[in-house]
């Protein structure tokens, strides 16, 4: 079985729930998931810890980097080149929007969500390429959600 990201397909006796990130049992669930490195930008540790926890953990990331602040978020988008990153538009030493331009030039692959409290930020994140726009305060669930899905860190074709 490969560990990452993607959501659990269950077989035939799925009678018992079974959470992300739970012990798996190979009679109650099948686990199809692409490992995906991943970028978290906040300066709080209580965001990126819940985001961990709600991700179950990071035994199925091939790569986790935490940025504390716009110089860290800037040379770790470049060393990583992340599949994902999540970025706070408020950061002790400027914005996460300088931070989404950056990694967007270095890695125009890596999928870009910004999480903040600040959503009149929403229209210049999403002119600015951002891929998705998350308010802490009521979406953690839907960002967790949008990580979780395979299909959001495909790499897009490339040619004729």
């Amino acid at each position: 079985m490969k560990f990452g990201f993607g959501r659990p397909r269950q077989e035939a006796s799925a009678d018992t729930p079974v959470r992300i990130g739970a012990p798996l049992s190979a009679h109650n669930l099948f686990v199809e998931r692409a490992a995906v490195k991943l970028l978290i930008v906040d300066d709080s540790s209580a965001v990126y810890g819940r985001l961990l926890e709600m991700l179950g953990g990071v035994e199925h990331l091939t790569a986790l980097s935490i940025a504390r602040s716009l110089r860290e978020a800037v040379e770790k988008g470049r060393l990583l080149r992340p599949d994902a990153a999540v970025l706070d538009v408020h950061l002790p030493d400027g914005s996460g929007l300088e931070a989404l331009s950056s990694i967007k030039k270095d890695s125009p692959h890596t999928r870009v969500y910004m999480f903040t409290n600040q959503i009149e930020f929403r229209d210049k994140a999403r002119l600015a390429g951002a891929d998705g726009f998350f308010d802490k305060s009521l979406e953690f669930e839907a960002l967790v959600e949008r990580l979780l899905d395979p299909d959001a860190h495909a790499c897009p074709r490339v040619g004729p």
